[in-house]
């Protein structure tokens, strides 16, 4: 049967959609639940889904790797030529690096994307935004993850492709636009808002006090040789110990104010682009070398001096023992391109881990700051790296495991989709995330469903992911908690957890041995070998079920004495087997990390 031809669709912004002719959607993400009313009646189909399966999705990770690993020397080689310096791979790896690999599996997932579309579809016609000075590269790491989700930015991205991959005959049409802010925030219920309000501004009266004194007291305390320990994921008064420990002034690490003042110059943009071409004839690796210095943010290229200047400006150690972090190495450019030079010159740089993934996700094997460190901290795993070395979970070394028999509440913890960065279509996991949190709630008695509260993820308003209009729009009387909230404060007035994916959450609750149950979606696909013998632990003893069904019957028969079961010998057996593998404890954390540290300097 002849396809129908069909208007092609790339963004969300109806001023782009055609209502008098058939349309295809190239993606999930174009369809806001706000304006379901709209697109539920228009003559439309969904473009397949890239990476949906989960071999499709390793195949085009390791195709990913593999185009970062052969574009990545060539990048160090031109950007050393432009900048006039010499500096290794592990210097442009730690500064750009995290860049870079996300970069590639974007390029990557909207080029097979479209060419999937195009192949399978017949279509006649695009429109795009007419804004010849909208431009692509970000000032620095962290505006790209705004750009990722911005309409305009993806838009001219997806036009810039179907223009590399010569489409036949497609008719681009352009409209007229100012961008504005397309996705409008709703008003949801907040569990004591006025609370949090205080609370926020009572903190940041507090850190702005902290601050001050801290920068005073590194001028007057600090010394040039102190080791350099900045965002550890210890808490704060275990972080104060551990420099005592280590025989140095406590101090407060401030990254100074840098906004970088160099414009792109599309002139040099040009010529480096000419210079990354690369002589072979796969289409993919040809049009993903071409935009890299498109794309390259102004912080590592016109900028990069400047960055340069400010970092050797900064009241830290001259010649630190050796620099700590467990979160600065991805988005704070100063901290990077400081411990980049540092490095260079030999100090010794221990990276922290930050979160639960490392070590178990078979799609964040060998991490940036895992091959980039001297030695790479773990919560108790050892991987295949020699950098690994087992420690314990930095964020809960103080015992949090009294619990309250009166606690009512049932805690259901969100997350919100991903940054548009990987390689598989976020849109779409997203789409049956929430099909599965919404069983999972029709599943529950209606006792135990009176007691729900749903915390969405708090960066759920940030993204695209619309996790409070959906919720609404499934439920009315649905509880909601906007994310804003201290996690802590609401593990306090809750008898039971429930981790709706593979989170950092669940680590820390099962560490500090809060009734915990999580389900999620794919079941075990997402891991590697050798994390799976322990989650099939755990789905023994009924922690972690496979489907949201499951895991509310086990909530229906735990709920009237919910501590009676999570104390049973086959509960607590499989949390500390698990949690000694991927969030074991320490009884005395600071004696340990400085022992780490001095033995591995």
């Amino acid at each position: 049967m002849k396809q129908q031809p069909r208007h092609l669709i790339v963004t969300s912004d109806v001023r782009t959609w055609k209502f008098d002719q058939p349309v295809i959607f190239l993606g999930k993400w174009c369809l806001r639940e706000q304006d379901k009313d709209i697109w539920k009646k228009m003559d439309a189909v969904i473009a397949k889904s890239v990476g949906v399966e989960n071999q499709d999705r390793f195949s085009l990770h390791t195709e990913a790797r593999r185009i970062e690993s052969m574009l990545f020397p060539r990048l160090v080689t031109i950007l050393n030529e432009y900048q006039n310096v010499e500096q290794d791979q592990r210097y442009w790896r730690i500064l750009l690096g995290h860049w870079l690999r996300e970069i590639v599996q974007l390029l990557l997932n909207r080029i097979v994307t479209i060419e999937r579309c195009v192949n399978e579809n017949q279509i006649l016609s695009i429109t795009c935004y007419d804004l010849p000075k909208f431009g692509l590269a970000a000032k620095n790491y962290g505006d790209i993850w705004h750009q990722s989700d911005n309409i305009y930015w993806n838009a001219k991205i997806n036009e810039r492709l179907i223009n590399q991959l010569q489409i036949q005959d497609l008719i681009i049409e352009k409209i007229q636009c100012e961008p504005t802010q397309i996705r409008e925030v709703s008003k949801c219920e907040i569990t004591n808002a006025n609370k949090i309000e205080i609370y926020k501004t009572i903190y940041k009266n507090a850190r702005q006090l902290v601050d001050r004194i801290a920068r005073r007291a590194a001028l007057v305390f600090g010394r040039e040789n102190d080791a350099f320990i900045v965002n550890s994921y210890l808490p704060p008064e275990k972080e104060l110990l551990l420099n005592m420990a280590l025989g140095q002034f406590p101090q407060r690490r401030i990254t100074p104010d840098f906004d970088v003042t160099s414009e792109v110059d599309n002139v040099l943009r040009a010529t480096l682009i000419q210079k990354m071409k690369l002589s072979t004839d796969t289409k993919i690796e040809k049009i993903i070398a071409e935009f890299i210095f498109e794309l390259i943010p102004i912080n590592y290229l016109e900028g990069y001096k400047s960055l340069v200047e400010a970092s050797e400006l900064v009241k830290w150690p001259k010649n630190p023992k050796f620099i700590f972090t467990s979160n600065k190495f991805v988005a704070d450019e100063i901290f990077k391109v400081w411990t980049a030079e540092k490095v260079s010159k030999g100090v010794p740089y221990f990276a922290g881990q930050h979160g639960n993934s490392y070590g178990t996700n078979k799609f964040c094997v060998s991490t940036i700051e895992e091959i980039t460190s001297d030695r790479f901290l773990t919560w108790g795993w050892k991987g295949g790296l020699h950098q690994h070395l087992p420690t314990f979970i930095f964020k809960n070394t103080s015992n949090s495991r009294i619990r309250k028999p009166d606690r009512a509440g049932l805690l259901l913890i969100q997350d919100n989709p991903m940054s548009r960065f990987a390689v598989w279509d976020q849109a779409d996991d997203f789409e049956k995330y929430m099909s599965e949190q919404f069983r999972f709630v029709s599943s529950l008695e209606d006792h135990v469903r009176a007691e729900l509260l749903v915390r969405l993820h708090p960066a759920y308003a940030a993204m695209w992911g619309e996790g409070d209009i959906r919720w609404l729009n499934f439920d009315p009387n649905i509880k909601l908690e906007l994310g804003e909230a201290p996690i802590r404060s609401l593990w306090k007035t809750n008898r039971l957890l429930v981790h709706s994916y593979d989170s950092t959450g669940m680590l820390e609750t099962l560490e500090a041995d809060r009734p915990t149950i999580a389900f999620w979606q794919n079941g075990l696909d997402h891991l590697v070998e050798e994390a799976i013998p322990y989650y099939e632990i755990l789905i023994s003893a009924g922690i972690v079920h496979r489907t949201p069904e499951s895991a509310a019957s086990k909530i229906n028969e735990v709920w009237s004495d919910v501590d009676n079961w999570w104390m049973t010998y086959e509960v607590q057996n499989a949390r500390k087997i698990f949690c000694y593998q991927y969030a074991r404890t320490s009884k005395k954390p600071i004696r340990d990390l400085k022992k780490v540290f001095l033995e591995n300097i």
